[in-house]
């Protein structure tokens, strides 16, 4: 590709402004930009895909997102529970040594 094809946004935010005020001028213009009617019905349906899909994208992250915090909650007191559960146990077969050791048993 060449260098005029530079400026398209390449992040998503940038794009998704970008491309409104992109369109927004050819709709008001268009034979100045050389378009006929079914170039913009091209465009605004590909738009319209791509906004579909954007969308569908910021929610997947959304989710992800608060999939990954509750997985790292959930895990961390899964694991300060096993720390207690293994303190427990510890201690128990201390006092069972200790008892052998003992006589005690």
């Amino acid at each position: 590709m060449t260098d005029e094809l530079d400026f398209i946004p390449k992040d998503d935010m940038d794009f998704d402004l970008w491309i409104h005020n992109f369109l927004t001028q050819l709709e008001a213009n268009p034979a100045v930009y050389g378009l006929t009617p079914a170039d913009l019905v091209e465009l605004k349906s590909t738009t319209a895909a791509w906004h579909k899909s954007y969308d569908a994208h910021l929610k997947t992250q959304f989710v992800l997102r608060s999939s990954d915090q509750r997985y790292k909650k959930v895990t961390q007191h899964y694991i300060s529970m096993l720390q207690g559960f293994i303190k427990e146990t510890q201690t128990h077969i201390r006092w069972l040594q200790n008892t052998m050791e003992g006589g005690d048993l």
